[in-house]
């Protein structure tokens, strides 16, 4: 039986990395979209799936580069980079996982309280609700004295 040896090693390689180039042209896309069609208008979340799609591109061109020229440096750091990767998002999975319902609650009215009015009205209309928890505590709520069907 013959073995895959390094050639189909390094076709499965570059090919892996082509989808993470798809992936980062669709992580800087769709954030461009969304801000022009007002989806999202918040610069730091748009800039921050920006970035990510940038550093996604950048790791796969330097996998890619490596698996083509067989060049052992530029594969051991593009693993290395890889496994910091991998237990940043294990790390941030298990501590998504450990937060209680309450405390998810807590956060996210925490986060609704410190929003401005336009924010707020945005996300309104767009949930079709009135408040968080589709409630309004304060009178000058813009959406105070509608109803759910306005």
């Amino acid at each position: 039986m013959k073995s895959c040896g390094f050639g189909c090693t390094r076709q499965t390689l570059i090919s892996l990395n082509v989808m993470y180039i798809v992936v980062g042209l669709i992580l800087i896309i769709l954030p461009v979209y969304s801000k022009f069609s007002q989806l999202l208008t918040s610069w730091p979340i748009i800039g921050g799936a920006i970035a990510s799609g940038v550093f996604l591109m950048l790791i796969a061109i330097a996998g890619i580069y490596g698996a083509a020229r067989h060049n052992q440096i530029i594969l051991f750091f593009y693993m290395i980079i890889l496994i910091l990767i991998f237990i940043l998002l294990f790390a941030f999975s298990c501590a998504a996982l450990a937060i209680s319902d309450k405390y998810e609650h807590t956060l996210l009215s925490h986060g609704w309280n410190n929003l401005d009015n336009e924010t707020k009205g945005k996300w309104e209309k767009f949930g079709n609700c009135c408040g968080f928890d589709n409630k309004s505590r304060s009178v000058a709520h813009p959406c105070h004295g509608q109803t759910k069907s306005e």
